[in-house]
């Protein structure tokens, strides 16, 4: 699953949002502080990447017309899958609620919540025809 997010400093795509197509690393596209020149008016008007919806498109037309900085690669090296992570993960909590009498950790729940919110708000963007939706702390 392809994913890009483009906001008003730059833009970060994702290529393998879901899972990683390669076990030992994870790569994006960053681009911050760029322009675009739009190719269809031969380079005389700069896309500018305040309207993320207008950066989001021009993200859209490869490498031809970037101006500089250039979008740069960003390489993530993996040292196991991160299924194998979660369940090490989940293992450790469970070991630490029944054998250590710890209290559930509070981290995973929290940031699940914080990841809900912003699916939930590109759902709404989505509905209301792509326009910028915000993300709210308070929903739900």
């Amino acid at each position: 699953m392809d994913l890009c997010v483009a906001g008003t400093n730059g833009i970060i795509h994702l290529t393998d949002f879901v899972i990683p197509f390669n076990d030992t690393s994870a790569s994006f596209t960053l681009s911050t502080n760029s322009s675009f020149t739009d190719p269809a008016t031969a380079g005389q008007e700069v896309v500018d990447f305040a309207d993320p919806i207008v950066a989001w498109q021009a993200a859209g037309y490869g490498s031809t017309g970037w101006q500089e900085p250039l979008p740069s690669e960003q390489v993530v090296q993996i040292e196991s899958p991160q299924e194998t992570k979660m369940i090490v993960e989940f293992s450790k909590l469970v070991f630490g609620v029944r054998d250590e009498q710890r209290l559930p950790e509070m981290k995973w729940a929290v940031m699940a919540r914080k990841t809900q919110l912003v699916v939930d708000s590109v759902m709404t963007s989505i509905e209301n025809e792509f326009k910028p939706a915000l993300v709210h702390p308070g929903q739900g």
